[in-house]
């Protein structure tokens, strides 16, 4: 067995398949759009006889000694990807790639094993976490809070209307949004104008990217960014205006993206996770019927990244 690490610019046909047909988080269009956050897209490579048996993807930050290694940054659900021939063995190919990533020169590592395929290895510390998902297999889901129902029929009267973002028309006003939620918060947002830029190209090209847009007379409400990951429909990123709260774009867009959903072998809402430092989030995504799940994120730190 040979294992190794290359860029996945490099990766072609049906290696790189492997990657694009898996799931969103894993996939090279995600990974390119790093680039733009100043990330370079890497992957490990387990071969067996000339033959790729299994990917870890991931991103790269700094230089050497400083390197870090994310799969997949921002707790964006990377972790291990198998060829169809080798599902029975991802314990011991999960095995392989943690020990190579563990003796490579990376000050920190993070890696997040959302559908449990990585073993345990006492080189990396596991630490918990969760988010919370909401079962809209049923043709006829409803959230099944009352209050919540009626929020949404109240947006539904006041004219509300949700259409897909097009980076084109509207990323000045998506911008602005951002600006909003930066004073209302207090916090830089986390991406650039050229990280959503990118994300834009890859909505246009990639059905899995699911990015909604909300106006009213002409001025920006909401914008809402869904991404269909496995049986998934994550909610990854919103941003709004407060001024607009009467139409309530908070819970109907999240609505109507499940609703749209139903009958396209996706099963869960994921609702993402819950920050500690916001009261009510937890009972709130209850309201949608959300059930905690739980997974791990495996991190390891050597060299200067102990003292991250």
């Amino acid at each position: 067995m040979k294992v190794y690490r290359t860029l996945v610019e490099q990766l072609a046909g049906e290696d790189s398949l492997l990657l694009t047909n898996g799931p969103f988080f894993t996939s090279p269009g995600f990974a390119f759009v790093w680039e733009s956050h100043g990330g370079t897209p890497v992957v490990w490579i387990a071969e067996e006889d000339g033959e790729i048996v299994a990917l870890l993807p991931g991103v790269e930050y700094g230089r050497r000694p400083m390197v870090r290694f994310m799969s997949m940054p921002n707790g964006c659900y990377g972790g291990l990807v198998l060829s169809s021939k080798d599902g029975d063995n991802k314990q011991e190919l999960g095995r392989l790639l943690l020990a190579a990533i563990a003796d490579y020169h990376y000050a920190t590592t993070h890696i997040y094993d959302f559908r449990s395929n990585l073993p345990s290895d006492n080189r990396f510390k596991h630490e918990p976490c969760q988010t919370s998902l909401v079962d809209i297999s049923d043709p006829d889901w409803q959230p099944p809070d009352k209050k919540l129902r009626q929020q949404i029929r109240k947006a539904e009267k006041e004219g509300i209307e949700v259409i897909p973002f097009s980076g084109d028309t509207h990323m000045s006003g998506f911008l602005d949004l951002v600006s909003i939620f930066e004073q209302r918060t207090g916090q830089k947002c986390k991406y650039s104008p050229e990280f959503f830029s990118a994300m834009a190209v890859l909505a246009a090209g990639d059905d899995r990217v699911r990015w909604f847009w909300c106006e009213f007379e002409g001025h920006p409400v909401s914008s809402n960014i869904f991404i269909v990951n496995d049986d998934q429909l994550l909610h990854w990123q919103a941003y709004f205006d407060e001024a607009y709260s009467f139409l309530h774009p908070s819970k109907y867009i999240p609505y109507y993206a499940a609703r749209n959903a139903v009958g396209h072998d996706l099963k869960y809402l994921n609702l993402g996770a819950s920050p500690e430092d916001v009261p009510g989030v937890a009972s709130y995504k209850a309201k949608w019927g959300g059930v905690v799940y739980q997974y791990n994120c495996l991190i390891r730190q050597k060299g200067l990244g102990r003292f991250l």
